[in-house]
């Protein structure tokens, strides 16, 4: 599942400056600032998110195996594959975008997930290159650079925009 693979590269990223430096923030309630979501037995800590003003622009690079060329037509076209790729960047608003017995492990507390929303995405760059590694012919490979911005400078995000 792409959420779960996501949640640990996010989850280390929390642990890093500057995020390292606003764990207060993944407290719920919290009078001040919380990314904290809740949604069927998830707490989901979302980085983007409209209370602290955030936005994101995402540069994708889709490593796949095979000559370039063809991503439209070979596994789906790219608005599919990228609509799947967003929605496992945001949290869940709905228990039926849950998979069925779907439930967080003790290393899942909180979900780490990038968006609140994906509307929060004001930016998006795709490149397509081959996976040159011995891979099953269904394997894609995605490198995200995503640049965090404020639409507004608040005092919790002034860290945590480039």
């Amino acid at each position: 599942m792409i959420r779960r693979q996501l949640h640990i590269q996010l989850k280390e990223l929390w642990n890093q400056i500057p995020l390292s430096h606003h764990q207060d923030f993944l407290k719920f309630p919290n009078k001040d600032v919380s990314v904290i979501r809740q949604l069927g037995g998830f707490d989901f800590a979302v980085l983007v998110c409209e209370q602290l003003k955030l936005y994101a622009e995402i540069d994708v690079v889709l490593l796949r195996p095979g000559p370039l060329g063809g991503l439209i037509t070979k596994g789906g076209d790219i608005d599919n594959r990228l609509k799947t790729l967003f929605d496992a960047l945001r949290y869940p608003k709905e228990l039926q975008e849950l998979a069925k017995g779907f439930a967080p492990s003790e290393d899942e507390k909180p979900f780490f997930c990038l968006l609140e929303d994906d509307q929060l995405i004001t930016k998006v760059s795709v490149s397509v290159d081959r996976l040159l590694t011995p891979a099953g012919s269904g394997d894609v490979h995605l490198l995200l650079h995503v640049k965090v911005r404020g639409s507004d400078v608040i005092w919790g995000n002034m860290s945590l925009t480039s």
